[in-house]
């Protein structure tokens, strides 16, 4: 499955590409993608290109300047910025990882979240603890992981939908915990 998935972000990121004239690099074409949805002007991305491939030569730079110019112009006309980052000179906000996954369950409309305080994944409880209310969610602490694993499957069968976050227990394979959406 994610090979599939792997081959056809590989197969898009080429056919937009080649859609410009000279060779085009797929990865700078994800680059301008990536720095429209994050908010980043595209005079910013394309002067820091020019800054890294300036020791690389005229064509090379071209090149991939004109395929993170596609890349933005691409999702420009496809999307909305995710993230708008303050004006240079003003602070941005930092967030670990845990924090960045729980801002993005909350953005995929997780409301109900099931979860066991301990380490590496607490900071995610006390996030959604903090912020679920807010927007109409609700967060249950489970007495062990497998409590909060249960209570997950527990949700679905009412047809809560959910999507994966992080491991719930140090050292096992268990790579995700739930939260449920609409």
């Amino acid at each position: 499955m994610v090979d599939d998935a792997s081959e056809m972000a590989s197969a898009f990121l080429s056919a937009l590409g080649k859609s410009v004239r000279g060779k085009t690099y797929r990865n700078a074409v994800a680059l301008g993608i990536s720095a429209f949805l994050l908010g980043i002007p595209l005079n910013l991305i394309t002067g820091e290109v020019r800054r890294q491939f300036h020791d690389k030569g005229k064509a090379v730079a071209e090149s991939n300047l004109r395929g993170v110019q596609a890349g933005y112009r691409w999702a420009r006309e496809v999307g909305v910025p995710i993230i708008n980052l303050p004006p240079l000179g003003q602070t941005a906000p930092v967030l670990s990882g845990n924090e960045a996954m729980a801002v993005g369950a909350l953005m995929a409309n997780c409301r109900l979240f099931f979860g066991y305080p301990i380490t590496p994944a607490s900071d995610i409880l006390e996030w959604m603890a903090k912020e679920l209310p807010a927007v109409g969610g609700a967060v249950v602490q489970a007495e062990d992981e497998i409590a909060a694993l249960m209570m997950v499957i527990g949700a679905q069968y009412t047809g809560l939908k959910f999507s994966g976050l992080r491991n719930i227990r140090p050292g096992s394979n268990w790579r995700t915990l739930r939260c449920a959406g609409d």
